[in-house]
């Protein structure tokens, strides 16, 4: 069961639509994270000048049961079996991160996939051999769980990616205090003179 047909899409296109789909993600990670007084930090630049790297996310004090720093994991492919095969390559990635930032404690790795709950426990077991700290995987029924918005991701209907970014965004600018905007305003006022 795929949940993105690459047959039907072009390489950008499909780019674009995992750029959403971390974009959503994230979003909704941190509205959940909102409810126990946490936060999320996203597109982390992370290593040394000889090596560095981007996190999908870091979440300082950790999320559900998982504790202290965690790194979060965004990952989209066009079928279930991909997830399986690239276990050892993502583990590998993870790993190397772990060891040049040991302040990260856990992973919280999404998988934009719908997996069975015998699929799910096989993946997470093949994770628990290889990676060096606490992990939890999320797929889209988790995801489901914390955001009603995933909820075209299990009928595999992805179509309405874009409006759901842009509604987003418009929510939290809804949310944001209006007199936000009045205090830069006056703050900048206040520095010209």
């Amino acid at each position: 069961m795929d949940l993105i047909n690459l047959n039907n899409k072009s390489s950008n296109e499909f780019v674009k639509i995992g750029i959403l789909f971390e974009t959503l993600v994230v979003n909704s990670i941190e509205v959940y994270l909102k409810n126990s007084n946490k936060s999320i930090k996203s597109k982390v630049l992370m290593g040394s000048k000889d090596s560095h790297f981007e996190l999908d996310g870091l979440i300082p004090e950790g999320i559900d049961t998982l504790e202290g720093q965690t790194m979060l994991e965004i990952k989209l492919y066009t079928n279930g079996n991909t997830y399986f095969r690239n276990v050892k390559k993502i583990t590998d990635q993870l790993n190397k991160r772990i060891e040049i930032h040991p302040s990260i404690k856990s992973v919280l790795l999404i998988f934009g996939f719908n997996f069975s709950s015998e699929e799910k426990k096989d993946l997470e077991s093949k994770f628990k051999e290889l990676i060096k700290c606490d992990f939890k995987i999320w797929d889209i029924n988790d995801l489901y769980k914390i955001d009603e918005q995933f909820e075209m991701f299990l009928s595999e209907n992805i179509s309405n990616i874009s409006e759901l970014i842009v509604n987003n965004a418009v929510n939290k600018g809804i949310q944001k205090n209006t007199y936000d905007w009045k205090k830069v305003r006056e703050t900048r006022l206040k520095e010209e003179l």
